[in-house]
Parts: C-alpha cells; structure tokens; sequence
C-alpha cells in the first residue's frame, strides 16, 4: 500500500519474520512503515510480469481493505478517496473487497 499525503509517503513493506536488512532512510519523503506478519502478509498478492522480472503488488481490494484498517494512521478521508476511486474505476468487486477485510 502506498499514498503520498501530505508531504509524506505511506508504504507496507517487509513482513516481521523477514531475515532482510532493510531500514527506513532518513531522507524526503518521510515514511510511515507498516509492518504485516501472517495472513495479513500473503493475502492479496498478484505477481505481474514485467521485463526484468516479476513484481509482487497488494490488490486494489487489499488495498482499500488496509486503508479502512489504518485509517487512524493515515486519515479516514484517504481510506474514503480510494475506496471511491477504485470502484468507480472498477478496480475490485464486492466481492474481493469482502474476502479481504478483517472479520
């Protein structure tokens, strides 16, 4: 998941038991790092094809369902604006969007 608000970037990355280095940098855009273990980690994932190599991307319905979840992190309005966007431009189903939000 990632939304530019504010000046800022919100971004879900690596899940915990993840044996990687990686650390936020200090550098502009400030982050805001979610960090999901489990089936919050793997739910959701489409791998596309791209030149180079494959990439591994959050659906649209993930994405919305953890804008809900985070709202208080990262502003109900933001969660709104893409649940919106994205059906309006069709991007998931009822459906999907079910599947993916917590019970």
């Amino acid at each position: 998941m990632v939304e530019f608000r504010n000046g800022g970037l919100n971004q879900a990355i690596v899940g915990r038991n993840c044996n990687c280095a990686w650390h936020k940098p200090e550098e502009y855009p400030p982050l805001r790092i979610v960090h999901f273990s489990g089936e919050a980690f793997t739910a959701g994932v489409e791998t596309h094809h791209r030149p180079g190599g494959a990439v591994r991307v959050y659906s649209a319905a993930k994405t919305v369902a953890d804008g809900f979840k985070f709202r208080n992190r990262i502003g109900l309005d933001v969660a709104i604006e893409a649940l919106r966007e994205g059906w309006q431009q069709r991007r998931f189903t009822l459906d999907e969007l079910n599947a993916m939000a917590p019970d």
